[in-house]
């Protein structure tokens, strides 16, 4: 079926009847997730779960307003990893009718914060250090990290960076 978002949606459609699937999880991450998420909710009536974690790119642009209201419409859930997110996505939705979830990611970032009072050692207080943890690829933009980096730490040598 290659890239081909109906033989996709179609090629899904089989496999969900063949196996006898009742809950179908579509990751929104590109432009045409939407379209085999709808086939196999018209042709199967396959609950389907939509999924997402970033902001949304060109929410405003007629296509995506399209993308969203197909959503809405052939979707058990959708599901956030946080508000802002669910916001951008569907951001005339209310989270009220609970179709629409926010369910923050699973890790406490507050863990992993460290306050500038607490550095024992107070040179450490004047370094500040940018941060990326991540997989690398291409969507996580690794290089445009690194070339930032290079430009803040021309102007101060403080800066520090750490990638893993």
């Amino acid at each position: 079926s290659g890239k081909n978002p109906l033989l996709l949606g179609l090629k899904l459609s089989q496999i969900i009847r063949k196996k006898k699937i009742d809950l179908v999880h579509v990751h929104r991450s590109s432009k045409n997730s939407f379209f085999p998420a709808f086939i196999a909710r018209v042709i199967t009536k396959a609950k389907i779960i939509v999924h997402f974690h970033n902001i949304a790119k060109n929410k405003n642009d007629l296509s995506e307003k399209v993308k969203r209201s197909i959503l809405l419409r052939c979707s058990h859930k959708i599901i956030g990893v946080s508000s802002v997110a669910t916001k951008s996505h569907f951001p005339d939705q209310s989270t009220d009718d609970n179709q629409i979830i926010v369910l923050p990611n699973g890790i406490d970032t507050s863990r992993y914060t460290l306050a500038r009072t607490d550095l024992k050692d107070r040179r450490l207080s004047s370094i500040f250090t940018i941060g990326h943890a991540g997989r690398f690829s291409k969507a996580k933009n690794q290089e445009g990290i690194i070339r930032v980096f290079c430009e803040l730490y021309k102007i101060d040598k403080s800066y520090r960076l750490r990638i893993s």
